[in-house]
């Protein structure tokens, strides 16, 4: 997950976007984390058809 992160947060600014949604199963700590320590701030966790989900958006600075 930290490879991924790496590779589309750049690619997301240069597309404009000033925020963007990631998520995670519920269980996967480690991923959580990861994301946690990209600046991802939790917004909930919900139902999908996968399973609970964890959604953080992490806000892109210029």
């Amino acid at each position: 997950m930290t490879w991924a992160l790496g590779e589309v947060l750049p690619v997301a600014r240069r597309m404009g976007l000033d925020r963007v949604l990631v998520t995670c199963a519920d269980d996967n700590v480690a991923s959580a984390r990861v994301i946690e320590r990209a600046g991802g701030v939790l917004e909930d966790v919900r139902e999908t058809e996968l399973g609970r989900a964890r959604r953080y958006w992490i806000t892109l600075a210029d």
